[in-house]
């Protein structure tokens, strides 16, 4: 089994459960209420239990890496790396819609190029620079 978490919208956290085929079993929106870092690994137990599965009956981890909600990527990726690293499987990122076959036939393509282990961590896609303001002039 794997899972895939999408946590790029900034109001509803998407968890996925594929089986070995990458044929989605599952699909869970959450609500998010600015407390993705304190609910989305009990939501992903939630998840897990109620298919009759565990963490460490998964092969797999995909997180969908951006464009999005900057919060809420660096929550998903660090979720969804940190699970993969600790129980030493696969973490793949993507950046479109994983319900869609084209999409998941290209995950399945990485997965199978790199069905070893942890290996690399996904990082985020932010499609452009950070709007950060600029500094205010100080006269000290």
């Amino acid at each position: 089994m794997f899972l895939a978490i999408d946590t790029t919208n900034a109001v509803k956290t998407k968890l996925y459960l594929l089986s070995k085929n990458f044929v989605l079993n599952k699909r869970v929106e959450i609500e998010r209420q600015n407390n993705l870092s304190e609910k989305l690994l009990r939501d992903i137990d939630e998840i897990l239990r109620s298919n009759s599965a565990n963490k460490q009956s998964t092969m797999g981890i995909f997180v969908h890496r951006g464009p999005g909600s900057y919060t809420g990527l660096r929550i998903g990726l660090s979720t969804a790396n940190f699970i993969a690293y600790s129980l030493n499987i696969p973490v793949i990122g993507y950046e479109d819609d994983v319900e869609d076959a084209d999409v998941l036939n290209k995950i399945r393509a990485e997965f199978e190029r790199v069905s070893h282990g942890f290996g690399t961590p996904v990082v985020p896609y932010y499609k452009m620079p950070p709007h950060i303001t600029r500094k205010k002039y100080c006269l000290i």
